[in-house]
């Protein structure tokens, strides 16, 4: 199992290297089902109560795309895999609700200067 993990986690760092066609490459493998749909859900409303930080869910999602885990923590305090996780399916229900502001959304992210200094 742990082993499975490491390769996941490998897989993600490597595609965010790639900026948005990694990206891309991974919202397109997120299986979007109901037991995703409620588990976004649930984050959206914990994170409101956890966050240090308060913000609304695109900018939370969009902030764990541009950073990194421990800048990602320092600023709201919360795990940056699991914001990441629940931030695929976000972006990938949007993908699918309405592909033209995915497109401009996921564009302004990696347009934005700070997300070319993501580290790697």
């Amino acid at each position: 199992m742990f082993a499975a993990l490491l390769m996941e986690q490998e897989i993600i760092e490597e595609k965010l290297k790639q900026g948005i066609n990694g990206f891309e490459w991974l919202v397109l493998q997120v299986v979007v089902d109901q037991e995703r749909k409620e588990s976004l859900e649930t984050w959206e409303r914990l994170q409101i109560l956890a966050a240090k930080k308060k913000v609304n869910s695109l900018t939370l999602f969009s902030d764990a795309i541009r950073m990194d885990a421990e800048t990602f923590y320092n600023i709201y305090e919360l795990n940056w895999w699991m914001a990441f996780k629940e931030a695929l399916t976000y972006f990938s229900l949007m993908r699918l609700r309405n592909y033209n502001t995915y497109s401009d959304v996921i564009k302004s992210i990696y347009n934005d200067e700070s997300a070319l200094e993501r580290k790697g």
